[in-house]
Order: structure tokens, then C-alpha cells, then sequence
């Protein structure tokens, strides 16, 4: 769900709207950002860099308008796992070839990196923040992993 243009942020990722009547207060929710990653039931192979994955499907209308442009969005859900959630914000969007990137930040995350890139059908990501490096790419057919990058078993890290 698409948040409204101009709605204050409650600084807890959702956007309150009040309208009161006579006798009725009404108290609309709604996301503060679009979300990209959609929860999957398939069943993915082991990775051995992996400290942990899932299987997701995307959302690339988030990204992507109706003529498959890019969109100028300024800040995005990040569902990487059921408890990590990010609000990326993005302060660049280039047009490279026949694809697109977003770049920016995790916002509340003093050091931390958000690069999102589409090209023609394939879509791939990385986040980065102190608790972790995280990676989004294609598993075949259409799916989609998250993978937390275990440090450890690249040499020289831990």
C-alpha cells in the first residue's frame, strides 16, 4: 500500500489520519512506505554464506511504473525477515542501459547502505548496517532470496 503524499510520519512507520463527526471519530492506519518483498512458501537450497534466508517474490511495481520506468520514490519497506524491517530511504535513482538503480540509506541506521538494481528482468540488492550485510537475488523461476551474509566464512572476516 502506497502511503499518502503529505501525511506526517509518526516516527513509528505508519502514517495516523483522524476525521472526526458529530458523534464518530474514525482513525485511518496506513504504511508509511511501499514494501517490496513478499513472503513465499517455496523452499530454497542451502547456502553456505548464509546465516539465514527466505524466499520472497517481488514487488517490483513498488519500483517500477506502468511503463516499466523507474519511480522517483522516496522511501521503501524493507521486510528483509519477519524481525528485521528497515525504511530505506533513497536519494539517488539512475537510468543505466536498459536498467535502474537506487541508492541511499537505512533510516535510523547512522552507517549503513541501501544499492537496489534493475535490469532488464533481473532484480539483485544489498543493504548493509552495523547488525549485518544483507542480499537480495534471484533463486530461478521468478523467486527471490534474502540471505544475511554470515562474515565468517569469508576469509579474513568474523
Amino acid at each position: 500500500a502506497l502511503a499518502a503524499a503529505g501525511c506526517a510520519d509518526d516516527g513509528a512507520g505508519t502514517t495516523v489520519t483522524e476525521a472526526t463527526t458529530t458523534s464518530v471519530t474514525t482513525t485511518t492506519v496506513v504504511d508509511a512506505a511501499p514494501a517490496l518483498l513478499i513472503d513465499s512458501d517455496a523452499t530454497l537450497a542451502d547456502d553456505p554464506h548464509a546465516a539465514r534466508q527466505r524466499p520472497v517474490e517481488l514487488d517490483l511495481r513498488v519500483l517500477l511504473d506502468d511503463n516499466g520506468r523507474a519511480r522517483r520514490i522516496e522511501e521503501i519497506t524493507l521486510n528483509l525477515f519477519p524481525d528485521v524491517t528497515y525504511t530505506g530511504v533513497i536519494t539517488e535513482v539512475n537510468e543505466e542501459g536498459n536498467g535502474y538503480s537506487w541508492l541511499g540509506y537505512l533510516k535510523g541506521i547512522e552507517v549503513s547502505s541501501l544499492t537496489m538494481v534493475y535490469t532488464g528482468s533481473a532484480f539483485a540488492a544489498n543493504f548493509g548496517s552495523p547488525e549485518g550485510v544483507y542480499e537480495v537475488s534471484s533463486a530461478g523461476e521468478g523467486l527471490y532470496k534474502v540471505v544475511l551474509i554470515d562474515q565468517g566464512t569469508y576469509p579474513g572476516e568474523g
